[in-house]
């Protein structure tokens, strides 16, 4: 049934452009950087295909992806899978969000030694596992475990507790526009660290709006390359 369905979307491509829909997997919405812009101008330029967004972690997306329940989902760092393609879209340097009050906050950068006594907020759902998997090879070390609280809010909500004094947390530097108040953006001091977001789809899906939405992400990419230059 998902391989005729996948047909008729493709079968309904004609001189008027591509019609039917796509489904896509995120970690987590936001009102800036690069996934909020592939997504408006998506939706702004193939005004007859609908575009169906699910937010959940990783193993949601993928085991989603697996159902084919989802079209492609866009993950945090490299995915091989079995019968399915994946591609680099793009790497953002990461940051540290602190409170503006934090005694860390006058400086221009950290390094993580002086951040392993701190407390760090993930998000139950989104990237929030994935950033935690991240901490505990950063910050861990033998005998030591870093304090990590996993709070059921959105990135938003992380954001105002953050604000509030909870806690430290990362986020990508595409996202370093959040207009939350009370909070401050340091990068790690030896600026080689990324973390890369990769496109993963399935070989045999044909719906025709997936190399689209592939295929104009990667022009934005390009054109935030060459505006960040």
């Amino acid at each position: 049934m998902k391989q005729l369905q996948r047909a008729a979307q493709a079968a309904s491509a004609t001189h008027r452009g591509i019609r039917g829909e796509i489904k896509i997997g995120v970690l987590a919405l936001s009102a800036y950087g690069i996934l909020n812009t592939a997504l408006r101008e998506f939706q702004r330029h193939h005004t007859k295909v609908k575009v169906l967004v699910h937010e959940g972690t990783a193993r949601e997306n993928l085991h989603r992806l697996t159902l084919g329940a989802l079209d492609i989902a866009l993950l945090v760092g490299d995915i091989d899978l079995t019968g399915f393609f994946s591609e680099r879209l793009w790497n953002e340097g990461v940051y540290i969000v602190l409170p503006a009050s934090h005694k860390l906050a006058a400086r221009a950068e950290l390094n993580w030694d002086e951040l392993r006594s701190e407390t760090f907020l993930v998000d139950g759902g989104g990237p929030g596992p994935d950033m935690q998997i991240y901490l505990l090879k950063k910050l861990g070390a033998v005998g030591f475990q870093p304090n990590i609280d996993m709070h059921d809010v959105s990135r938003e909500g992380l954001m105002h507790l953050v604000a509030m004094g909870y806690g430290l947390t990362l986020t990508g530097s595409s996202t370093i526009g959040d207009s939350t108040t009370g909070v401050v953006f340091r990068r790690i001091a030896d600026g080689g660290e990324e973390i890369s977001t990769n496109a993963i789809w399935s070989s045999s899906n044909s719906n025709p709006s997936v190399k689209l939405f592939l295929n104009l992400t990667k022009a934005v990419v390009k054109r935030h390359k060459a505006a960040s230059k």
